[in-house]
């Protein structure tokens, strides 16, 4: 239990210091570059400051627009780079309006016309979709981007236990997906296959009891690192695979999935 208080402390901090390193790199970059010509003739340290803020409430907002259209995209099938967009698209306008009025506080002169506030929200977006992209990238590569749920469905995350994957041919490695049952056997999928075991689900379940995985039905164990994303169909909730297979979600255990936020209706 210990251990997974600090494991879970660890991953917060990692991915509270990867956004902030994000940040102070574009930061750093846009204040040395001085992108489209309006800060070149400001020293470094005035241009720097402007973009730590500007970066930092631009974190907040974009961030906030970002994990509002993923809700969203999720039950539409939405690529990331369209959420990224769209993201972008909508949080401009909050972006630019803050700016302009932090502008207005310092005594500064608002921005005169349509073409110049048409200017920012185009240039505004552009590095929306820029740093947005960024957060994707980290995320994908340190694997934030799927769900993680919590102890409650989730032990600590190892590789499936051993005594199963010691069941299947060599040839279709540990990389474990999903389990099917198929009357008195357990057909299992890895990235490389698949194998019917003459065994019952429920003792295949018992010899993963130490990995991170559930049954969102019966007939059914998925490992959570296959889960790519959750969708909802004719009142149906289905489990999609990264091999693109779909997992039915029983109702009854709905309630678990609420309850770890991979679904929050």
């Amino acid at each position: 239990m210990v251990n997974d208080l600090i494991a879970m402390m660890r991953a917060k901090q990692e991915f509270i210091l990867m956004r902030i390193a994000i940040v102070a790199a574009f930061a750093f970059f846009f204040a040395t570059i001085g992108p489209f010509g309006e800060y070149v003739e400001d020293p470094f340290t005035v241009r720097l400051r402007f973009w730590v803020f500007d970066m930092t409430v631009g974190a907040i907002i974009f961030l906030s627009c970002f994990h509002a259209v993923s809700f969203w995209g999720k039950r539409s099938n939405l690529p990331a780079v369209t959420v990224i967009v769209l993201a972008a698209f909508f949080g401009a306008l909050p972006m630019i309006a803050f700016l302009e009025f932090t502008e207005l506080l310092a005594g500064r002169p608002m921005l005169p016309d349509i073409k110049g506030w048409t200017s920012q929200y185009f240039e505004t977006t552009v590095i929306a979709i820029v740093v947005l992209s960024a957060f994707h990238l980290a995320d994908t590569y340190t694997g934030k981007i799927k769900p993680e749920p919590a102890a409650a469905l989730l032990l600590e995350k190892r590789n499936a236990s051993a005594s199963f994957i010691e069941r299947l041919s060599p040839a279709l490695g540990d990389d474990l997906l999903y389990l099917k049952m198929e009357d008195h056997y357990v057909r299992a999928h890895t990235s490389n296959g698949n194998q019917l075991i003459h065994m019952r689900l429920a003792d295949a379940v018992d010899e993963l009891s130490a990995s991170p995985g559930f049954q969102p039905h019966r007939s059914w164990w998925v490992s959570a690192a296959s889960v790519d994303r959750i969708v909802k169909s004719g009142g149906q909730v289905f489990l999609i695979i990264n091999d693109g297979k779909r997992i039915p979600v029983a109702r009854r255990r709905l309630k678990d999935l609420r309850e770890v936020g991979w679904i929050n209706e």
